[in-house]
């Protein structure tokens, strides 16, 4: 069954997760099925005192569920979904969260002394390692047959499947100098049969006051949005206000 939903990106502090919450809520209010997958490692809930690590890989990094997606890959357990634990921080729903089921901004960090910017790419890398697995559990939630790409159950008001929205990091350096989110967004596009645009978030209020700003801002969309179009996309550039 083909899919449909956007990729938002944009600058931290743009807006990518208000968005989400906005569409959802909207295509909800439309009778459509929509999911939200936070893909943003940094979106997450502060470590609690008296969480431990059980997995580390190969770098020395605890993960949220790094022993799962290892015994995944040597076919040794399944991946289990039915504690997914929701992310109280986030403003909408997610359907699959990284920050709780993959990998933490925060466990990179503390653990590889690594800085934001560093440790962003790391954990976005570390993702695209193990996407075969994200995909798994993706599709389980989904309910989505592994074998012919086709949703077990369809919609109760006859949609055509869900609508998906993926809120991305904002770090320029992950779209702008990096083609780790392309080859995501290619992977996702080819194995769940997804129809995608791409939204690209620029803060009417910083670049609107300066025309340096404006043009800076302009530069910084299309070199993004040239990396992101090297698999078939609809692009989109959305520039608002906050209200």
């Amino acid at each position: 069954m083909v899919l449909y939903g956007q990729i938002i990106i944009g600058a931290p502090g743009a807006g990518k997760t208000t968005y989400c919450d906005g569409m959802q809520q909207y295509l909800k209010l439309l009778g459509r099925e929509c999911y939200v997958v936070n893909l943003d490692p940094a979106n997450e809930i502060p470590p609690s005192s008296n969480d431990d690590g059980d997995g580390d890989d190969d770098n020395g990094v605890t993960t949220a569920n790094e022993n799962k997606l290892q015994g995944a890959e040597e076919g040794e357990e399944e991946i289990d979904t039915s504690n997914a634990n929701t992310n109280t921080q986030l403003p909408y729903t997610t359907i699959l969260d990284v920050c709780q089921d993959i990998i933490s901004l925060d466990s990179v960090m503390s653990e590889l002394n690594l800085g934001p910017n560093g440790g962003l790419l790391y954990c976005m890398e570390y993702i695209e390692h193990h996407l075969g697995e994200v995909l798994k559990l993706l599709k389980e939630r989904l309910g989505i047959n592994n074998t012919n790409n086709s949703s077990s159950s369809s919609s109760s008001n006859g949609s055509g499947g869900a609508y998906l929205l993926f809120d991305l990091p904002g770090q320029i350096e992950l779209t702008a100098h990096s083609n780790v989110i392309s080859r995501i967004a290619e992977r996702l596009v080819r194995e769940l049969d997804l129809r995608l645009v791409c939204v690209q978030l620029v803060d009417a209020a910083v670049c609107l006051t300066d025309v340096s700003k404006f043009i800076g801002a302009a530069l910084v969309c299309t070199a993004s949005m040239m990396r992101l179009g090297e698999f078939e996309c609809v692009e989109v550039c959305v520039m608002y206000v906050y209200i």
